[in-house]
């Protein structure tokens, strides 16, 4: 039997409602390690800022960043200004909502 469109839409959306709910418990870990010092607290989570963004990273399909215009060596105008996380779906945003 041939699937439907509306059986693929809800499979998609099934499957979308998924990947959001990991993106958000990556993002709730990273929070947590940059706001908790207690590494006995209980969270399923890592307390250390740096492997909690690598546990983002390595989930993710992709992730881009990308910087403004600036001159050779000018370090501060160098840092992302923009980034794109791509899992199978996409988001889109300011570094400074992630804390980068």
């Amino acid at each position: 039997m041939a699937t439907t469109h509306i059986e693929e839409a809800e499979r998609a959306h099934v499957q979308a409602r998924a990947q959001l709910e990991s993106i958000r418990e990556l993002v709730m870990c990273l929070d947590h390690a940059l706001t908790c010092d207690e590494a006995a607290c209980g969270a399923d989570c890592p307390h250390v800022e740096d492997e909690a963004r690598e546990a983002i990273t390595e989930d993710a399909l992709s992730v881009e960043v990308r910087t403004d215009w600036h001159t050779v060596g000018a370090v501060e105008a160098a840092k992302p200004t923009d980034y794109k996380i791509s899992h199978s779906i996409e988001f889109r945003g300011r570094p400074m909502s992630l804390g980068c």
